[in-house]
């Protein structure tokens, strides 16, 4: 968890129906990436039946590492037979997946309520 104020990444792991939502907020950075991805492998297994949903509507920026780790996961967990989606409204983080092509290799949605909805139905880069 980040110190209040502090722009360090806060992650929390919550279960949504069929779906893990990893909340994310603050800055997700080369150091907030090791977080996360200690954070991923010991609390989540990758199978078949994940269907994961990086919520990343509250950071104030992603950089490289931080779309490593969301790439990375949806890599395992595409090869494991699950999914990955993310949510990222219109801002910086967004952005950075459009400018990054990450937006064609992974389902974007700009609502919580919309990425759980389409793991039903999951589209290109979803299963």
């Amino acid at each position: 968890m980040a110190a209040p104020g502090s722009d360090a990444v806060a992650v929390n792991l919550v279960p949504v129906g069929p779906c893990t939502v990893v909340e994310l907020s603050g800055a997700l950075d080369v150091f907030g990436a090791s977080q996360v991805r200690a954070l991923l492998a010991e609390h989540v297994t990758f199978g078949p039946d994940l269907r994961l949903v990086f919520d990343l509507d509250q950071l104030s920026l992603i950089d490289s590492a931080g779309l490593g780790v969301v790439a990375r996961a949806h890599q395992v967990a595409r090869a494991a037979g699950g999914a990955v989606l993310v949510v990222a409204g219109d801002g910086p983080v967004r952005r950075t997946f459009v400018l990054t092509g990450m937006d064609r290799v992974l389902p974007i949605h700009s609502t919580r309520q919309s990425a759980i909805q389409a793991v039903g139905h999951p589209g290109p880069g979803c299963g």
